[in-house]
């Protein structure tokens, strides 16, 4: 993949995903928006980034190895500053997306249906 459409492709995969739009901007990037929106959940402020190295993706795999043992399995990551307040919770997108579609037949009155989702790759 061609490192100046990597971006791009990740914000299509987010927005498939999680059932959105991608917002393009063009060329003009003084326009201030996210990257994706979710229409049935405006309050979401979606932003992707692409790089090649963070750390919490390492930590995320090492809760996959760990603990995941079942299909059903969600590695979830709490990190916190020590000097600052609050905390942050990173999980996989694909995990994220079953979490919003089971928010949203919760809000459509119907009874959410059990996680299925892909196994994933383990290291070895």
């Amino acid at each position: 993949m061609a490192r100046s459409n990597a971006w791009k492709n990740l914000e299509k995969e987010i927005a498939l995903e999680l059932r959105g739009e991608r917002v393009s901007r063009g060329a003009d990037f003084s326009v201030k928006s996210v990257d994706v929106k979710v229409h049935d959940f405006p309050f979401l402020k979606i932003d992707g980034k692409y790089r090649q190295r963070w750390s919490h993706h390492k930590f995320l795999d090492d809760i996959v190895e760990k603990y995941c043992e079942e299909p059903g399995d969600i590695p979830i990551l709490v990190t916190k500053h020590p000097r600052l307040r609050g905390a942050y919770v990173s999980l996989p997108l694909e995990s994220f997306a079953i979490f919003l579609d089971a928010l949203r037949e919760w809000r459509d009155g119907k009874r959410p249906k059990p996680i299925k989702r892909r196994k994933r790759k383990r290291k070895k």
